[in-house]
């Protein structure tokens, strides 16, 4: 995979206890592209489906960060699993088309440094545990609705992160009475 970070800001923290005194803008954007391994898995179509009906109950503007929770969780289980680090992989959610030409969600765990260096490799070989891993990290956390240990994002419905995470596992029940 070819990945491009772009950073157009940075933020400046007091050294001694990391407060945010402000931040500045790049300009020009400082960019890094490079060829890697990843790995990557697709929605299951109950999960597009479910989180499409819960765009559509939203407020306009308003953009539920289940993907961006179920791909930190993800993400996470990754570095326990194959001992890395965030330095070494980073992770992404981004829309693709499907063999049926639909549109679908997919996340992807990559290898921080150019030609890859066989994390994503062994997460490949490691998937079914890591997406298991996942789950237990979001329901073994002590949090009501996310934070950033467990899904990396707060204030979202930790029922339906479980079921979405357990669904690319398993036909799973829909949750009901979700908060958004």
């Amino acid at each position: 995979v070819k990945v491009s970070i772009t950073n157009a800001m940075f933020k400046k923290l007091q050294f001694h206890n990391f407060q945010n005194v402000g931040s500045e803008d790049i300009d020009p954007p400082l960019t890094i592209a490079f060829e890697t391994e990843a790995i990557w898995v697709e929605e299951p179509q109950k999960v597009k489906i479910y989180f499409e009906n819960i765009m559509k109950a939203t407020a306009p503007g308003e953009v539920p960060r289940y993907y961006e929770g179920i791909g930190e969780a993800f993400l996470n289980a990754f570095m326990i699993r194959t001992m890395t680090t965030n330095n070494d992989v980073g992770c992404h959610v981004f829309l693709d088309l499907n063999k049926e030409n639909e549109k679908v969600r997919n996340i992807a765990i990559y290898d921080n440094y150019t030609g890859g260096l066989g994390f994503a490799e062994k997460g490949y070989e490691l998937l079914r545990e890591i997406i298991s891993e996942a789950h237990f990290i979001v329901k073994e956390c002590r949090c009501t609705a996310g934070c950033p240990a467990c899904t990396g994002v707060d204030r979202i419905d930790k029922k339906v992160i479980l079921w979405a995470i357990l669904s690319f596992l398993e036909e799973a029940v829909e949750p009901t009475n979700f908060e958004i």
